[in-house]
């Protein structure tokens, strides 16, 4: 794995300066030769715009905008879905997930679609398009009210949902918001899962907070998680 090998690199390096008595600038540039390592092999995921589902009218963007920005939108997305004028395949959810400009949109789109059918909520084109949205116009912060008006809605904060979560996070930055959120995951009825320390390791090597990483990593093997 890329994460695991770029943290074996940090290691090394440390012990490198303890055993050597590597000067500070030669520590920096051993992490730079990690990162460059690191980078070179990972690419963002941007999925392709889908088209418009064949036999269906253009999708109005603007109208389902307008139902996710209401109180009572998971009852209006209910009774669209009815009427058929929302489609939930994968091309749909799609189009309507890069047309939103409020990251609360998509995000909520996401989290009723899942609940409709649970595999749309592990479709990975789907969680790619609504990281790159949650990217573009976020952050979207899992503050106290988010988090009561996902339980509200009858949702709740899945594992999924988090790694796309902490991963925005990670892109925009918010380093030490990814360990705090990382630290109080068990309030959100989650457990720290060897798949959600690499997704807080990886947004942590974005934001460029390499000792964070690495702490993170002894953490996870002090866990048993491999």
């Amino acid at each position: 794995m890329v994460v695991r090998s770029f943290l074996k690199l940090i290691a090394c390096c440390f012990l490198q300066k303890q055993k050597t008595g590597l000067c500070t600038s030669e520590l920096d540039h051993c992490f730079q030769d990690a990162t460059v390592l690191y980078q070179s092999q990972f690419k963002y995921y941007t999925p392709a715009a889908s088209p418009t589902p064949r036999g269906n009218s253009p999708i109005n963007h603007r109208y389902i905008s307008q139902i996710l920005s209401r109180d009572d939108w998971l009852l209006l997305l209910k009774y669209e879905l009815k009427a058929k004028r929302i489609v939930l395949s994968p091309q749909f959810i799609v189009s309507v997930l890069q047309n939103q400009e409020n990251p609360l949109y998509p995000l909520r789109f996401y989290l009723w679609a899942s609940s409709q059918n649970p595999l749309i909520g592990k479709n990975r084109l789907i969680k790619g398009v609504l990281a790159s949205a949650l990217y573009r116009n976020g952050p979207v912060l899992l503050s106290v009210e988010l988090v009561k008006d996902i339980r509200n809605s009858g949702h709740k904060v899945t594992e999924n949902l988090l790694c796309v979560l902490i991963g925005s996070w990670g892109r925009l930055g918010l380093a030490k918001y990814c360990a705090e959120i990382f630290g109080q995951i068990s309030f959100l009825g989650l457990s720290p899962s060897t798949r959600l320390y690499n997704a807080v390791i990886d947004a942590l090597i974005k934001s460029n907070s390499l000792d964070l990483a690495y702490l993170k990593f002894q953490q996870m093997s002090a866990d048993n998680r491999k």
